[in-house]
């Protein structure tokens, strides 16, 4: 339906697409974001829009957009609910919290759990939820 009205592709060209697609339907999605990228951008951004999107979605990275904090010292060690509200990526302490209980957030690789303090290497991602990043460093 979405090929049919979102898109100039022919209706023959359309069917064809859908049998082509139908037993991956995470391809056909792939395919007619591409067709409408195409359409309302260029081809050029085609290829990139698709980077982003694998990166982001599908493999769970920050993406080039997020913003990066430098986390003074004083601040390491402290409870992460307080950042996560801090830096707006939950409404309130009670809504991070909650995240945070409910093993929606992570700190690099690992889990936070509530209570525990956080210590950053290099550089590190914070993703709370599905798709809210921000990079954390160390401030020098």
């Amino acid at each position: 339906q979405y090929f049919e009205y979102g898109t100039l592709i022919p209706l023959e060209e359309v069917e064809s697409i859908m049998r082509e697609h139908s037993e991956n339907p995470m391809e056909l999605k792939k395919v007619l974001a591409r067709q409408i990228v195409r359409e309302l951008c260029s081809e050029d951004q085609v290829g990139s829009a698709e980077d982003h999107f694998v990166a982001t979605v599908q493999n769970k990275e920050a993406g080039d957009d997020a913003k990066t904090i430098e986390v003074a010292a004083s601040l390491l060690g402290t409870d992460i609910v307080d950042l996560i509200a801090e830096h707006e990526l939950a409404e309130s302490k009670s809504q991070a919290r909650r995240l945070v209980e409910q093993s929606a957030v992570h700190l690099g690789d690992e889990t936070v759990h509530l209570l525990s303090k956080f210590d950053i290497d290099e550089e590190m991602t914070l993703r709370v939820g599905k798709r809210r990043y921000i990079k954390l460093s160390r401030k020098q």
